[in-house]
């Protein structure tokens, strides 16, 4: 005897049976994922932090600090100002 599955329903437990085991693996791996992410920013936090406002220059957009050889913002893209004119350099 054969039991004919709805074809929506057969979608359905076909798609149950692939994201549920997707979704324990992200689950399962979840920590260490927010981890990395921690450590990746706290590594731009502190490239961000070694270059100093002295040595550096400030975006007026996003006021990041940037190396002063540089004519654009490394983060947003912005044309930096001279700091010692106050026009764009």
């Amino acid at each position: 005897m054969e039991t004919d599955i709805h074809p929506i329903t057969r979608v359905l437990l076909t798609a149950v049976m692939i994201l549920l085991p997707l979704a324990l693996v992200v689950n399962y791996r979840l920590p260490a994922l927010k981890e990395l992410l921690r450590k990746d920013q706290s590594k731009e936090k502190d490239a961000q932090t070694s270059i100093n406002a002295a040595d550096g220059r400030i975006c007026s957009s996003c006021h990041r600090c940037n190396p002063p050889d540089h004519d654009f913002c490394g983060f947003c893209g912005k044309r930096l100002k001279n700091p010692y004119q106050g026009e764009p350099s």
